[in-house]
């Protein structure tokens, strides 16, 4: 047998042992490292004591031979055995050595793949830790803001008004600071103003009402119960009803700083808005008394202010109105301002009742305007006012002089069956094109306001379809 025969048996065995070892090691959930057998003590020693065997049979059957060759040869042949069994020793003791330092290198590249994966575990345990710190100061912060939304809203329920006042602050810094609940905290807002309330007696206004006004407006309370006022019935509720109006105003104010985006140019005012030009909020008062309300340079989307009753001055002016806006049934006992506002959807004020002048002059309806059976007590200005789609005001009364100089209408201006009282009103005061006053009925005083038969409705030059 030759040195040859006896590696390729050696490897055909350490093959044989390998694949058993890595289908063993596949199998295991914890694979752990396994020496192929010619690689372990045992497989190193079998192969060291194969090679010598092998030497030492190679000595033994030389020896034999030169044992009974001729006595001239006999010296040089046990010469040459010991050289091959020595040869054969000093090839076990190389085996050993290979043998030893594949396992050698193989031992190294198993700790090197571990200490790689000790530093993927690492990192990994690193970044789940970050996650989960993370996750938890998520969690830690909605559960705070949770508490203070769920405290503040509780104590806009208190008796007491400066616990009330100090539950608005409260959200409104809440807000500031977490903008994903500025939604929610409008909502709240808005419902507060919508409870039923009635002003105090004396109020600080310009206009009405004053505890005479109110007494004067019975006949408006009969055709329409709902805007009825009581009066307190003694000093305490009085009282009360003057601390639930100083919250009032001031949620007022709240809400207005925080829609109003202020003059073009002022970044400051728009830094602290929440309802942007990219993003909105919409604003529900709807059958909300609201008292001095102002919202000036304003962005709002959908607005719904039907069957609002505002008292004193009402203010929208310069304010976008960039979705559907309604103001149907509503009633302004002081003077409605709208000068420069721009309706960029539908605007209807059906119904509405203004006892003060109602001024809107310069103001842009940018789609179809509605003012059917609305009533104006004082003054009407729509001077200037740009219509870029139809603008009805059909079965509306003007008791006073009404203006629509500089009135442009791309569309149709409709004022079927609205009338003119001309007792208060100017005779020359100025229509839409297409429209004038018809007679007087001297029993009544009033006037109908009627086509033009001898002009079509025309369109107006100067007016232009809405910018996209």
């Amino acid at each position: 047998m030759s040195v040859l025969g006896v590696l390729l048996l050696l490897v055909s065995m350490w093959l044989r042992r390998g694949v058993r070892d890595t289908a063993v090691t596949q199998m295991n959930e914890a694979p752990r490292l396994r020496w192929p057998w010619l690689l372990s003590d045992v497989g190193v020693a079998t192969a060291v004591a194969l090679v010598a065997t092998v030497g030492i049979a190679e000595l033994i059957t030389m020896w034999s031979i030169a044992g009974g060759a001729a006595p001239a040869e006999r010296a040089k042949l046990q010469i040459d055995a010991l050289k091959y069994g020595l040869g054969f020793f000093a090839a076990a003791g190389a085996v050993a050595a290979l043998l030893l330092a594949v396992r050698r290198q193989r031992l190294s590249e198993h700790t090197h793949e571990l200490a790689l994966e000790s530093q993927r575990l690492s990192e990994r345990n690193y970044e789940l830790a970050r996650e989960v710190q993370s996750h938890n100061q998520v969690d830690a912060a909605e559960r705070r803001v949770t508490d203070l939304y769920a405290k503040a809203a509780d104590q806009l329920g208190s008796e007491h008004a400066p616990v009330r006042l100090a539950a608005i602050y409260a959200l409104e810094r809440l807000g500031a600071a977490n903008p994903d609940q500025r939604v929610a905290i409008m909502a709240v807002f808005c419902a507060y103003l919508r409870m039923p309330f009635d002003p105090p007696g004396k109020i600080p206004l310009v206009g009405p009402p004053t505890l005479a006004s109110r007494r004067s407006v019975g006949q408006h309370a009969a055709e329409n119960p709902a805007l009825a006022i009581s009066i307190a019935k003694d000093p305490l509720e009085e009282q009360k009803r003057e601390q639930e109006l100083e919250v009032r105003m001031a949620l007022q104010r709240v809400i207005a700083r925080r829609f109003s985006t202020g003059r073009k140019g002022d970044g400051k005012i728009a830094a602290r808005a929440w309802s942007k030009q990219d993003s909105p909020l919409s604003i529900d008062l709807s059958g909300a008394t609201l008292v001095q309300w102002t919202m000036s340079d304003a962005i709002v989307g959908n607005a719904d202010f039907s069957r609002v009753r505002f008292f004193g001055n009402t203010v929208f002016e310069g304010t976008n109105f960039l979705a559907f806006t309604s103001f149907r049934d509503s009633h302004f006992r002081g003077l409605a301002w709208f000068t420069g506002a721009k309706f960029h959807d539908r605007a209807v004020f059906n119904d509405s009742h203004f006892e003060w002048p109602g001024q809107f002059s310069d103001v842009e309806f940018r789609r179809r305007a509605f003012f059917n059976n609305a009533r104006f007590i004082s003054t009407a200005n729509f001077q200037n006012t740009r219509a870029d789609d139809d603008f009805d005001f059909k079965e509306s009364e003007f008791h006073g002089p009404f203006a629509f100089d500089g009135f442009q209408a791309s569309g149709k201006a409709n004022g079927e069956g609205a009338k003119v009282f001309l007792s208060n009103a100017k005779a020359a005061s100025k229509l839409p094109d297409g429209w004038l006053l018809g007679p007087r009925d001297d029993n009544t005083g009033w006037a109908s306001i009627v086509r033009d038969q001898n002009q079509k409705p025309v369109k107006a030059t100067g007016a232009s379809k809405p910018k996209s």
